[in-house]
């Protein structure tokens, strides 16, 4: 099918398109509370992010890379690909590893207990923006109005 719209991180439009900052989207890196004592009993570290499985939504998701960047890691790490935003949950509730989950996402886990923070004080805020078609037609055009007028 054709695309009409989407929403992503990148702000450069291809051409023809337009771009809108819509908001912006926290992650925090989750697991279930048994799985961040087994592996980060200490917290985060070199030795433990060698050893600990991680969920990674895809082979382009860098966010994994980004937060144990930020925690100053930079080596290799066991990962497990998981390509649905539902299943990335279910998994790190599940104890098969941790992973960048939007907090939003999981506010009622955390709120619930089922799912931690391994590095309170970490997370990542990636920015959003809308791209659509310069002449899209008249429901893109008041679908992005509408979005100019929300916060994220």
């Amino acid at each position: 099918g054709d695309v009409a719209a989407c929403l992503c991180a990148t702000p450069n439009p291809i051409a023809g398109a337009r771009c809108l900052h819509v908001g912006d989207m926290s992650y925090q890196p989750l697991a279930s509370p048994s799985y961040a004592a087994r592996f980060f009993p200490e917290g985060p570290s070199a030795e433990a992010f060698q050893k600990a499985p991680a969920i990674v939504f895809g082979p382009h998701d860098q966010l994994q890379h980004q937060f144990l960047a930020q925690c100053g890691y930079q080596g290799h790490f066991p990962y497990h690909l998981c390509p649905s935003s539902e299943g990335f949950v279910r998994l790190a509730m599940a104890g098969i590893g941790y992973g960048m989950i939007p907090q939003r996402q999981a506010a009622e886990q955390l709120q619930s207990g089922q799912l931690v923070s391994i590095a309170p004080g970490h997370g990542l805020t990636v920015p959003l923006y809308w791209h659509f078609w310069r002449h899209s037609g008249q429901l893109i055009q008041r679908l992005t109005e509408r979005l100019s007028h929300l916060t994220l």
